[in-house]
């Protein structure tokens, strides 16, 4: 019983890694270049936290905060939120990705935008703080 517990143990555990890498192969984002796309209003621009399975990467987005973009008694940050919103719509993107390279960002704070939090990454070099995301058009299937 030892031994046929051992050889099943010994075909299983290596097709779970095969699986484990294949799926992790599989969830990495397609990421296109840029095409030109109509400009929309901020209004109708996606905040995302996460990047999306396909979308086009129309360029990074920055946002120094100032006093005016701090959070409300809420903890909302919609002034700032408002801002990066135009910005990528003035990129042609329809969607704003809440995420940086790992070396780009030194936190990830949290804010609201009209009551849903988000983690957003921000890069500190004292005595300014900035906030990086990505402005992407989304890649419909």
């Amino acid at each position: 019983m030892y031994s046929k517990n051992r050889y099943l143990v010994g075909l299983l555990l290596p097709a779970l890694f095969i699986c484990a890498g294949l799926a992790g192969c599989a969830s990495e984002p397609q990421v296109f270049p840029p095409t030109k796309h109509a400009l929309i209003s901020a209004d109708q621009v996606r905040i995302l936290q996460d990047r999306p399975q396909k979308y086009e990467q129309m360029g990074t987005i920055t946002l120094e905060i100032t006093p005016a973009l701090t959070w409300d008694e809420r903890g909302d940050a919609n002034a700032a939120f408002e801002l990066l919103k135009q910005k990528a719509a003035a990129t042609g993107a329809n969607a704003l990705v809440l995420w940086a390279q790992p070396d780009a960002f030194d936190i990830r704070a949290t804010a609201g935008y009209r009551g849903t939090f988000y983690q957003v990454p921000i890069k500190r070099q004292l005595p300014t703080r900035t906030v990086i995301a990505q402005a992407v058009y989304l890649v419909q299937e």
